[in-house]
């Protein structure tokens, strides 16, 4: 068998194995005479019925050898399949034509007989060293017949077997162990885990961070929109995503234009798409002044799966500063409990891997909080945790109120109403209208946020008054119990003053700050007692006081 013969069999676009892929697919038989002339996808689909997993047994031995010697191949039997270079004849240059991508597909254990060897009796199957290389997770075992029997002239064993009880435990084994692992490389490449980089401070290895709404949002951050249901969340979601497409204010804040992806998981279609319709005609835009920085993704993907690594590339490619998530539970895999930790983690993953390959985008994520009340979200606290900014919506009649309930890197507060109206638009049949976010009307209470930060000021300065009376009340005390006692002729150990200060209803911590600050100031005079002890009495002068 000559080397190019399996070289023409690696991978899985060469014409030949195309050939036969096709005539497994419409039942053609093989050419040869290695096996009876029935169709090639009728006798694996027997096969297979027999076994589902079977030993695949590959003889490269010429058939006029065979003939030579008086040999004849075992037949198929359950649990293998016995493989010829005669049955599997494909005609023109190409001698034999082994289903290597096939086999590689569906994990099977294929051994390969040869009556070839090497100096060190190792069978020789030219080109094996590539299809190894293209089709890794092959098992692919070679054999050296002895010539005269069907058994293998290194070990003994016989070939053309079934595997044995102890090989069928074995290989299921290593099946699932396969299986285990790409599962994980798969989940990994799905949720994009971050390669670890060192660095020094000061030293860039991500996009400098910058402010997507001032005060509000920042780049690279996971930010979350929650509110019940029809709070104005998608509306609020799509205000935000065209002003920052078009540069305009929001909340009184300039926007510099930028990229928006919208990841639409419900009310996708006509439904999404009327909605911003909507807003564009209520602010006197058309689709053509947001076309080239806005882009729909409908339907999306369940975060972290298989398709969502698609979607990563698509919208990573465009290049957005924000995207939308519209909404959390619509994103879930099916099946999936957003109240365990595992699925927060591994959707949080996969976000940080979006922002990741969209050069340090925000993500903003829609969802409902819980039905405990308060501002924390649905599901497992993993998120709120997570998150880096956190908005909630209420409505009342036609206004909605946003308020910040959450930053991790931005000062805290922040609170605004929305004016909502139904705008009407044509063109979508039974739907006529959709209710946006209009105008602001109003921005953020300046006036309210000076108010809060006198009054924390007035708070601090009440306690630094209540600290400085609790220290000036342990000194006092303090120095009359010295001078009793020096009076007696006693010095006091410092133990003995706390605990006598402590009877006075005096705390320990006061106490200790006025023992330091009268020996500092050169009232009391500390001196060494026996075990360790530090005895005080009063100084006649200032000193500077022993350590």
């Amino acid at each position: 068998m000559s080397e190019r013969s399996l070289l023409s069999l690696v991978g899985t676009t060469d014409p030949v194995q195309d050939a036969i892929d096709r005539k497994d697919q419409e039942g053609i038989p093989d050419s040869g005479t290695a096996e009876p002339a029935e169709p090639t996808r009728a006798r694996t689909d027997a096969m297979m019925t027999a076994h589902p997993d079977p030993r695949i047994w590959v003889s490269v031995i010429p058939a006029d050898e065979l003939d030579r010697r008086g040999l004849t191949l075992p037949t198929s039997c359950r649990g293998t399949k016995v493989v010829t270079a005669e049955g599997m004849h494909a005609g023109g240059d190409v001698t034999y034509a082994f289903p290597w991508a096939t086999w590689a597909r569906h994990d099977r254990e294929v051994h390969v007989v040869a009556w070839d060897c090497d100096d060190e009796f190792v069978p020789v199957v030219p080109g094996l060293d590539e299809v190894r290389a293209q089709h890794p997770n092959l098992e692919v075992t070679t054999h050296l017949a002895d010539g005269h029997t069907w058994r293998d002239l290194n070990t003994d064993a016989p070939l053309f077997v079934a595997r044995t009880a102890h090989e069928e435990k074995v290989r299921a084994k290593s099946a699932d162990y396969r299986a285990t692992e790409e599962a994980k490389r798969n989940r990994e490449s799905g949720l994009g885990l971050a390669v670890p980089r060192l660095r020094r401070v000061g030293e860039r290895t991500r996009p400098p961070t910058r402010a997507l709404v001032p005060g509000v949002i920042l780049s690279d951050t996971d930010a979350e929109l929650l509110g019940e249901n029809n709070a104005g969340k998608t509306a609020l979601a799509i205000d935000l995503a065209m002003r920052l497409c078009l540069g305009l204010e929001w909340a009184g804040k300039p926007l510099t234009p930028a990229r928006v992806a919208y990841l639409v998981g419900e009310g996708g279609g006509d439904l999404f798409d009327i909605r911003v319709d909507a807003w564009l005609a209520a602010n006197g835009f058309t689709r053509d002044d947001v076309a080239d920085r806005f882009l729909v993704v409908d339907p999306s993907a369940p975060i972290g799966s298989t398709a969502w690594r698609g979607l990563v590339e698509g919208v990573a490619e465009f290049g957005p500063a924000l995207v939308v998530i519209d909404t959390r539970t619509a994103h879930l895999m099916p099946g999936d409990d957003e109240n365990a930790v595992s699925v927060a983690t591994t959707m949080l993953h996969a976000l940080k891997g979006l922002r990741d390959r969209c050069g340090g985008a925000a993500t903003l994520m829609l969802h409902h909080p819980n039905r405990a009340g308060g501002t924390d979200g649905r599901g497992s606290g993993a998120w709120d945790n997570a998150a880096d900014t956190r908005l909630f919506a209420r409505r009342k009649g036609a206004e909605v109120t946003l308020s910040v309930s959450k930053q991790r890197h931005l000062p805290a507060g922040g609170k605004w109403t929305f004016a909502t109206a139904e705008v009407p638009v044509a063109g979508y049949g039974d739907l006529t209208s959709a209710v946006v976010a209009t105008s602001v009307q109003a921005a953020e209470d300046k006036a309210q946020s000076e108010r809060a930060a006198a009054k924390e000021a007035e708070r601090e300065a009440r306690a630094d008054e209540m600290a400085a009376a609790k220290l000036e009340t342990a000194r006092a005390a303090l120095v009359r119990l010295v001078t009793d006692a020096n009076a007696k002729g006693e010095m006091p150990s410092g133990r003995a003053l706390i605990a006598a200060a402590k009877g006075e209803g005096i705390a320990r911590k006061p106490v200790r700050d006025a023992l330091a600050q009268l020996c500092t100031d050169g009232t009391f005079r500390k001196l060494p007692g026996d075990r360790g002890a530090e005895l005080y009495e009063l100084a006649q002068a200032p000193f500077e006081c022993a350590e």
